[in-house]
């Protein structure tokens, strides 16, 4: 039965799935970049995978059709580590990491192979150094953290401290407030009492001097009357004057 071959992007992405699975790259120092572009003297390349940190290229990967251009590929892998001086690298043409081919770069253009084992062992090393500096950052994390939580208290108590003045000070500004507005509610009291005894007093007065001119006007008609009539005047002076004295009577009452 004819087996499909892996294409060159499949391969690929084993590795990368191998690097994740066997290494846990890509780390928080240790990135993979895809067609990863290096400038190989006048030309430009581009390298299926290249495994760095920051600026530093730890490993590059060079991939082609599972089966395929074996000669061509590592030809062109060792002329990236040449140009790059990078340590490590990878021509995969099949899915099977054991079947790869792994290279150290010694420099002045001495590339060798190395077996699959020797090349993991020398990424463990850069793991075990990310670990350590992993741990670094880890205890300058937590020193940072107790030095921020310290910080934090202090604040924390001088935040309290305001706060307890400002509560202080709003009760004693609360108190002295209430003292001015007991005072003017007693002031408003006052004034609406006496506002009410004045309308009451204007009212009583409007009443008397109602009843004043009522029995004005009936002494003026009586004293007309009697005056027209001379056999009454005397009795009309009587009348006139017992009318005068009740006014004056009722006057006085009031």
């Amino acid at each position: 039965m004819y087996k499909v071959r892996l294409t060159e992007d499949q391969i690929r992405e084993r590795v990368v799935a191998y690097f994740k699975k066997e290494y846990r790259f890509p780390s928080r120092l240790y990135k993979i970049k895809r067609e990863y572009r290096i400038k190989v003297f006048s030309t430009t390349g581009r390298a299926d995978l290249v495994l760095h940190k920051d600026r530093e290229i730890i490993a590059i990967v060079e991939c082609k059709e599972e089966g395929r251009n074996k000669d061509a590929g590592i030809e062109q892998l060792k002329s990236y580590l040449s140009v790059t001086d990078t340590r490590l690298g990878i021509f995969a043409n099949s899915d099977d990491p054991k079947h790869w081919h792994y290279f150290e770069n010694f420099g002045r253009l001495k590339i060798e192979p190395i077996k699959h084992h020797t090349f993991c062992s020398f990424v463990n090393e850069f793991i075990e150094d990310e670990s350590k500096i992993e741990d670094r950052i880890q205890k300058r994390a937590e020193d940072r953290i107790e030095e921020e939580e310290a910080e934090r208290r202090v604040t924390q108590k001088a935040v309290y401290d305001r706060a307890q003045k400002l509560i202080e000070q709003k009760a004693h500004e609360h108190i002295s407030e209430g003292s001015t507005n007991q005072y003017a509610d007693n002031q408003k009291i006052k004034y609406d009492s006496l506002q009410s005894q004045l309308t009451q007093t204007q009212d009583d007065y409007n009443q008397l001097k109602t009843k004043y001119d009522s029995l004005q006007s009936q002494l003026t008609q009586t004293r007309t009357k009697l005056e027209e009539s001379d056999s009454g005047r005397w009795w009309g002076w009587f009348l006139f004057i017992i009318a005068a004295i009740i006014i004056i009577v009722i006057v006085s009452n009031q």
